[in-house]
């Protein structure tokens, strides 16, 4: 898929370039793929390296280069739509050359209404994507699961490194019974999720792997060898299901 690298905000706004096949440099340079002109961008800011689809970011300035408020420690896989911010005034998006990068469904506002109206009914997410709860589910044992393979996927670059830290945030302020904001958060998850395509959109999740979070839920039942297809659909039904928790007893409650 041909990608293009666009200047979102900053002097050099609009600005694009179509990336090509290898290391695709960044930064004031005469050499860049994409040359700016802030004064705070280095002459070689980060690199964007091409292997097929495959997309690749690493920061080269002592200035930093963030993705989500993340400053990049490593190579990080980038997939359309990804943003990353050089300095205070510049930001640079990668976005699909065909423009399916913009396609509704990575609309963000259109995911936060899809997501509420699975949530219209009382329980529906929750039946529909993963079953029951039942008193023998283990949620600590799931979390602590999704937590390991989480961080060593964003070790690898497969997953944003800020997705471990959304994930216990939220399950920290659920714990601690706000679910007001718990709920707030687990949805701001469940589209951070959608948006940065764990292998399955979460509202298919089910059709594709539907038992994949009982797995984690039970313990005595859990299969060593769980695929990541099995573990990325595990943590969007996580997410979900603990979303449709935290509203429920976050709605106020009817007095007559």
């Amino acid at each position: 898929m041909d990608c293009d690298l666009r200047v979102i905000k900053g002097p050099d706004t609009g600005t694009l370039c179509r990336l090509q096949p290898g290391i695709n440099l960044v930064g004031r340079s005469t050499k860049s793929a994409l040359k700016l002109t802030g004064d705070d961008i280095s002459w070689e800011h980060f690199t964007i390296t091409r292997n097929g689809d495959l997309y690749t970011a690493e920061n080269l300035s002592s200035l930093g280069t963030y993705m989500d408020d993340a400053r990049l420690v490593g190579p990080v896989r980038l997939r359309p739509r990804a943003q990353l911010r050089l300095s205070q005034d510049t930001v640079v998006r990668l976005e699909s050359a065909d423009g399916s990068s913009s396609g509704w469904l990575n609309d963000r506002r259109v995911l936060v209404l899809l997501l509420v109206l699975v949530l219209i009914g009382g329980g529906i997410a929750a039946v529909m994507l993963g079953g029951r709860e039942t008193p023998n589910d283990n949620w600590n044992s799931a979390y602590t699961r999704l937590v390991e393979w989480i961080d060593r996927k964003a070790a690898a670059g497969d997953l944003p490194n800020t997705t471990s830290a959304r994930f216990v945030n939220a399950w920290r302020l659920e714990q601690v019974e706000n679910y007001v904001e718990s709920r707030q958060k687990w949805l701001d998850l469940s589209v951070f999720l959608q948006e940065n395509a764990l292998g399955y959109p979460l509202l298919n999740a089910r059709a594709n792997h539907p038992g994949a979070l009982d797995k984690l839920l039970n313990p005595p039942r859990i299969s060593a060898d769980m695929h990541d297809d099995e573990m990325a659909s595990a943590l969007m039904q996580f997410a979900t299901r603990r979303l449709t928790y935290s509203t429920k007893l976050s709605a106020p409650k009817r007095t007559y």
